[in-house]
């Protein structure tokens, strides 16, 4: 996606791949210009300026099929819960469940095999891709429980010094999606 806006906007990029909570540090300390797949807060917002959403991604409580059951995500209270470090689960979890016992990892695979190994309670990640991440790395004792958590809206982030290249990606979005190019 990245790469064909800035092939549509006529710039070039140059990508970066690193863990999440790695990537949010260098966003805010200016190493990084702008971060993908970054979803949109109230207090991410006064730091931080949005392009529009290129996708809205829901969060679902997983855990152990043999595990611990719950019906709400407001009945975590107690248990060891695992994030990826510094993401919108880990500042969710802080802010509407702050008795959850969290457990902070680099990735969303970490927390899904640790939750398989029989290490904790439950893993709060994003949805479809963990039920991809655990198809492939076969990871059949976990499944996703609860309702989920509502979904985030996920799109491109820069420091307000940076708002032009905001503009250029929110643009960009914007060709691609008018004219149906992936």
């Amino acid at each position: 996606l990245s790469y064909a806006i800035a092939e549509n906007m006529g710039f070039q990029i140059d990508l970066t791949m690193t863990d999440w909570k790695s990537a949010y540090a260098g966003l805010l300390d200016g190493t990084y210009d702008v971060l993908q797949g970054i979803a949109h807060s109230e207090d991410r917002a006064k730091l931080i300026k949005f392009s529009s959403p290129h996708s809205i991604v829901n969060q679902s409580l997983f855990a152990r099929k043999d595990g611990p059951k719950v019906d709400d995500i407001s009945e975590i209270s107690g248990h060891e819960v695992l994030v990826q470090n510094a993401s919108i689960m880990h500042e969710y979890l802080k802010q509407k469940v702050p008795d959850a016992i969290i457990i902070p990892v680099p990735t969303h695979s970490d927390a899904l095999r640790l939750l398989a190994a029989g290490k904790y309670d439950f893993a709060l990640t994003a949805n479809l891709p963990s039920l991809y991440l655990s198809k492939e790395l076969g990871l059949s004792n976990i499944e996703p429980i609860a309702r989920p958590v509502a979904g985030q809206r996920l799109g491109y982030g820069a420091l307000p010094k940076n708002e032009d290249l905001i503009a250029l990606f929110s643009e960009g979005l914007a060709i691609l999606k008018n004219t149906g190019r992936q």
